[in-house]
Formats: structure tokens, sequence, C-alpha cells
């Protein structure tokens, strides 16, 4: 085999690795969800342990590198690698049994932070190992410019991978199964490009592939049985948006998306619940729009109002819509019913009909990306489909007779929010709270609805008279109204600020008696420009102390941790807002994580061929590149930027961060090296890649689950622009001294 074909292929494996590290990544953060919670700070606390142990691994490596040798090293590597993904991803997946925690429990932020770094430790670690190994083995074949080719490989192989895991999803497959066959790839990639002897080969590629075979074939029965003990799995199946199980207790079946139940079918009791209010409330009830949750169950309580002739039901996901139906009778109904599998929001904007009522059986906003059907920007929406007396109702988890000032708080920002749009507001009270909103009166006392429900004759099982009697006392009315009202809270919910998902963070945190709510809270009473003006003045102190030391190695180090908060932080602002405005992200994420690592991709090109004079100044003219990006973003949002023109913006400044990212790595790598005792290269790339990844964790757990929750995506992009603009002051400090280099 000729040099040529060996590099060729030795770059092949660092794609496939590349490949296989990003289903990794996405695999464990979506088993976290099915495991625990799916939001955006469960989300990010997961991402950033990967990172965290990543860049761990990547500085032992580049220590490592020095010792032993390469290929053998990579071989056993890659063999460890196949296994502890495998391993710690069945651990993940039956997390709650192995630890006792029942099904139905709520768990809080604080284990799951503890149980997601120790399951994240021995993977990630091993992931991290890599890079600087492949820098010195890619060297063996190119004797310039292996730094980049290697972060090419990995950028256009994870670019890949994340693609193939979405394709995956779309054709069935669910997480467990695409990570073992994306595991037998590589496997089978690293066996036949490093086995030399033919014999060994063989044998080691016929054992890998008949084990992983077998544990694709048999470990997911034995995994759901012991995940969802003692209930019993009648299907699991896994959507773009989350994983659905249903399962079967005593005759009971239950769909959970996630950890979490989202139907319980034959409940009669919270289809009344959430139908009935709303159309009581209205006089004459004609055109009927759900958002969200709508089966057959909930079809025939609408029906059950005579004067109801269409019903319309948004859905996004059609795989969970499938399951809604599948164990509900389809009967035949007298109204006409219609079914549109699509985002809300885009249906929204560009439908034509009218609702008499508008029933939003939507979760509460547990992550940015439910939020957006609690804002400001939302509700406009819901107005511009609704009849001028049409009623909007809303769904809360509350409480008979008592409710905490945080829920309180909560349900008051949500008040706030709707009283922009809409002239009236009535709430119902109960262990589920309504809120009714409209351009005309609306009517919550028990006269006028017990004086409909016998007007139209309709027969329930749980809304009688005698219930809404107690239901709608004047002294529980006056309890929750009174509430609210006193409540001092002036804040709106909005796309921007995503404060309905920092109230329902800090509800469940207060359900788990975590730390989370009291962080919150204690972060939001303080003005944010003092908090970011002290972390500001602190990171620009440390740049200062590193000029005055002379420290030009640890300046390198500081920028590429800096570069990589920055990147990691605004791709994180970049999809919330996408979802936001644009709307159905869920795996069009991969999509948008594809343009910044074609774009990375496409800047190692850039680098590889040869562009002369990169040095002091280009690193400069792309650091001051960077300083735009978030500005670009900022002006979008103060301008309102249409959602066409956001869709559009979103990956071309990921394509352009990642282009940015791919160019300036190899240069800073570079630099490192030069201030660096040695002249080998490995240890230099390896440091400054684990200290991009480490960079990129800090932004994965702060922006995500502080700065954008708490004071929003102004103030994030605010401060990404400040470490922009120290980073580069930096580098301008340091002038001298890396010229000379």
């Amino acid at each position: 085999m000729n040099n040529n074909l060996k590099s060729k292929l030795g770059l092949f494996l660092v794609g496939t690795l590349g490949a296989v590290s990003m289903v990794g990544q996405i695999s464990f953060i979506r088993l976290s969800a099915l495991s625990f919670y799916g939001n955006e700070l469960t989300m990010g606390v997961v991402l950033g342990h990967w990172l965290l142990w990543t860049g761990i691994g990547s500085m032992a490596g580049s220590r490592l590198v020095k010792r032993i040798p390469v290929r053998r090293t990579i071989l056993l590597i890659s063999f460890i690698y196949a296994i502890v993904l495998l391993l710690f991803s069945y651990i993940l997946f039956i997390i709650r049994e192995i630890v006792g925690i029942h099904t139905s429990e709520i768990v809080g932020f604080g284990p799951i932070f503890v149980w997601t770094f120790l399951i994240l430790i021995i993977p990630s670690f091993t992931n991290g190992l890599f890079f600087p190994f492949f820098v010195k083995w890619v060297k063996s074949f190119y004797s310039k410019s292996a730094v980049p080719r290697v972060y090419l490989a990995e950028m256009f192989g994870a670019a890949v991978g994340s693609l193939l895991f979405a394709e995956f999803i779309y054709l069935g497959l669910n997480t467990l199964q695409i990570l073992h066959l994306m595991v037998a790839l590589f496997i089978i990639s690293a066996a036949v490009f490093l086995v030399t002897s033919k014999k060994r080969l063989f044998i080691s590629l016929i054992f890998s592939l008949v084990v992983i075979i077998c544990l694709l074939i048999f470990s997911q029965p034995m995994l759901l049985n012991a995940k969802w003990k003692p209930f019993r799995v009648v299907s699991f199946k896994e959507s773009p948006y989350l994983s659905l199980t249903t399962v079967n207790y005593e005759g009971v079946f239950t769909l959970y998306g996630d950890s979490e139940p989202v139907w319980t079918f034959g409940e009669r009791e919270k289809a009344e619940e959430l139908v009935h209010f709303g159309l009581l409330s209205h006089s004459y009830p004609e055109s009927i729009l759900v958002i969200g949750i709508g089966n057959s169950e909930l079809i025939r309580e609408i029906e059950r109002h005579p004067s109801v002739k269409n019903v319309t039901i948004i859905q996004p996901d059609g795989i969970l819509q499938k399951d809604l139906n599948a164990f509900t009778v389809c009967d035949s109904f007298p109204c006409s019913v219609r079914y549109i599998i699509e985002d809300p929001i885009k249906i929204l904007r560009k439908i034509r009909s009218k609702y008499d009522v508008v029933l939003l059986n939507i979760p509460t906003p547990v992550n940015a990306q439910w939020n957006r059907f609690y804002t400001y920007e939302f509700f406009q929406l819901i107005h511009r489909v609704i009849l001028p007396n049409g009623i909007t109702v809303l769904h809360f988890p509350g409480g008979e007779n008592f409710l905490t000032d945080d829920h309180i708080d909560f349900l008051k920002t949500i008040s706030n929010t709707v009283k922009l749009v809409f002239k009236n507001i009535t709430w119902i009270p109960g262990e589920t709270i309504h809120l009714l909103a409209s351009d005309f009166p609306v009517h919550n006392d028990y006269a006028s609805i017990s004086a409909t429900l016998k007007k139209r004759n309709l027969k329930m099982m749980y809304i009688q008279d005698y219930y809404l009697y107690d239901r709608l006392s004047p002294m529980r009315i006056d309890f929750l109204k009174s509430q609210v009202d006193q409540c001092q809270t002036n804040v709106v919910n909005l796309i921007t600020r995503p404060v309905g998902y920092y109230y329902d963070t800090v509800l469940w945190d207060q359900r788990t008696k975590g730390v989370v709510s009291f962080l919150y809270k204690s972060l939001r009473e303080i003005r944010p420009e003092y908090i970011l003006g002290v972390l500001i003045a602190i990171i620009a102190a440390l740049v200062v102390t590193f000029w005055v030391r002379g420290k030009g190695r640890t300046l390198i180090h500081f920028s590429m941790a800096a570069i990589g908060f920055v990147h990691m932080s605004l791709e994180v602002s970049l999809i919330i807002i996408f979802q936001s405005y644009v709307g159905g992200v869920y795996l069009r994420i991969v999509f948008l994580m594809f343009a910044f690592m074609i774009g990375a991709g496409f800047g190692a090109i850039f680098q590889i061929k040869g562009i002369p004079g990169m040095g002091f100044k280009q690193l400069i003219g792309l650091l001051i590149l960077i300083t735009f990006l978030p500005i670009i973003v900022l002006l979008s949002l103060v301008f309102h930027a249409t959602p066409i023109s956001i869709s559009w913006m979103v990956p071309i400044v990921l394509f352009g961060s990642g282009f940015i990212e791919g160019i300036i790595f190899p240069i800073l790598t570079m630099y490192a090296n030069k201030f660096s005792a040695s002249s080998a290269v490995a240890p230099s790339a390896g440091r400054v890649y684990a200290w991009d990844v480490l960079g990129s964790c800090i932004g994965a757990y702060f922006v995500s689950g502080i700065i954008i929750p708490i004071w929003g995506l102004y103030i994030t992009l605010i401060f990404l622009l400040s470490i922009c603009f120290i980073t580069l002051f930096g580098n301008l400090l340091f002038r001298k001294m890396l010229m000379k280099r």
C-alpha cells in the first residue's frame, strides 16, 4: 500500500472517529432526556460533561503521545472506546433502576448532574485521547499541515455523523440502534487500517461484529424490561422530538415522552378537564383549534357540544400523533376533524381559518422550545386566527388551597404576557389551573357555566353540577385572583428573554429540593450588568497578568478557550433563536450543527492550501471577524428580522463561525508549538484542542444553564461580544512577542 493511499485511509479513520463521536454525544444527550429531564439545563450539563472530559482526555493524550507507540495505542483506544460507548449508554438508559429511582419520581438537578458526570467520565476521556495521537500518526504521512488535516477530517466526520443520526431517526431507528451501527463502522475502520496481520484482522473483525450484532439484537429488550419494570412495554420508538414508550400496567395504557407521561388512555377525567371549561365559557363554539395533544378521546369530549362543526389539531410530531391514536377507538364523529402535522408556529403564520376556541394542550415551558408557546410573540399569532369573541385556553399545574410565591410569580408573568394581546383574562382554580383569554368578557362563575352545561344537556362523568359548585366557588376564585393580582412581578415572557422557562426550572427544582432555584433567584435579584461587569473585569485582569508576566503560551491557550466559549455559546443562542422564530428545530438542530462543522472543515481546507503569510496579522484579522458574529445576531433581534431572514442568518453565521475556527485553530497551534520547548507538534495540538473543548464546555454550562434562562439573549450576546474584544485586546498586547515567533 503506497503512502498516498495510507494517508487517505488514515484520514478516513479520523473522519469515522468524528462521526461516531458526534453520534455518541447526541446519544448521551437524548438518553439523559429519556432517563431524567429534557430541558436546556440538563442538555447543557450533559454536553458540558462530555466536553470537559474530552478536553481532559486530550490534555492527557498530549503527554502520553511523547512516550508510547502511536499505531498500537490508537488501535487499543479504538476498541476501548467502542466498548465504553455501548456499556455506559446501557448504564444511562437504566440508571433509574440502578440507583433505585421510581419511574414516577421527579429527579432533581443535583442527582442529574452527579450521575451524568460519573457516567461520562470514561467514554468522554477516551474520546479526548485520540486527537494528539492522530496528529502524530498523520504527521508520518504529511510532514506539513498534519494539524489542519486531522481537524478537517474530524469536522467533516462529525458533520456526516450528525446527518446520519438524523437520517436513521427518520428511517425509524432509535438512539441505541444507531449507536450500535456507528460503533460497528468505527471498529471495522480501525481494524482494517491499523491491524497489519491478515489473520488477526479476520479474527478481530469476526469477533467484534458478532458481539455488536448480538448486543444489537438482545440488549434492547432486556434494557426496556429492566427500565420499565413492573410495567409491560407495549411499544418503544423514537420520533425526531423525543423517545416514546407505551406501557401497560394492570390494563391501563400510558404513553411516555422521554421520562414524562404524555397521556393515559381511558382517563376521561383529564380529557374533560382539558376541554370543557373553555367550551362552556363560549356562547356558541363551532370551530375548535387544538395545539399539541389531541386524539379521539379529546375529540369525543369536544363533539359533545352540539354546536361544534369542525376540530383542527396541530401536532408537530407525526409519530407521537400515531401513538396517541393507536390506543383509542377512532369512531366517526359528527363534526369534521383535521390533523395537521407541522410546527404550530409555521401553520399559525399562514393559516386563514378563524376559530371560536383555541386549546393549548402543550407542556409547560420546561425548556426554551416549549417556552416559545407562552411568549408575547406566540399569543400575537393566536390572536390572528381567533374570532372576535373567541377564547384561548391555557392549562397549568395548580393547587386547591396553596400556591408558592414562585408559582404565583410564574402565573403573573404569563398573565402579564397574555394581557398585552387579549383585553380580558379569567382564571379557573383547581389542581389544574386554566387561564381563559379573550377580547370579550369571559365568565367563570358557577351560575353561568352551570346554566350552559344544562342548556346543552351535557352528561359528563366528572364535570357535573355538584363538581362545578365546589370548583367554581367564589372563595376559590377570589383566592387565586387576589394572589395573582397582588403579585408585584411585571415581567413579560419574550423570545429574547425566556422567563417562562426560568420559572418552570425554578418550580421543578423546588419540587426536588435542589439548589438551582436558590441560585437562579439570587442571581436574578442582581442587575445583569453588575454580574457581567465583574466577570469581564476578572477576565481582562487575567489577560493583563499574562502580558505583564510574559506568559505567551498561556495567552494562546486562553485565546483558544475564549474562541471555543464564544462559538459554543453562539451556537446555543442561535439554536434557541431559530426554534423560537422559525420553529420546528428538533432534529434540524443537527443540520445547524452541520453548518458549523462544514464551515470548520472548509476553514481547515483554506489553511491546508498553504495560503501564504498565515501569521499575526491574519490572526488579528480573524479575531476581528469573530466580533462581528454576535453583532450580526444582535442586530437581527434589535430590528426584528423576519422568520425567513432568521432562517438564512442562523446557518450562515454558524458556517462563518466554523470557518473562522477552522483557520484559527492551526494558527494558534503553530504559535503554541513555537512557545513549547519541544518541536513535536502533536503535544501542542493536543493541548490547544483541549483548551478549545474546555472553553466550549464552559459555554455549554454557563450560557445554556444560567445566562439565557435568567437574563435572556441580549445580555448573552453582549457578554460574548465583550469576550471577543478582550481576546482581541490580549493578542494585541502580545504583538511583539507573537510577531517574533
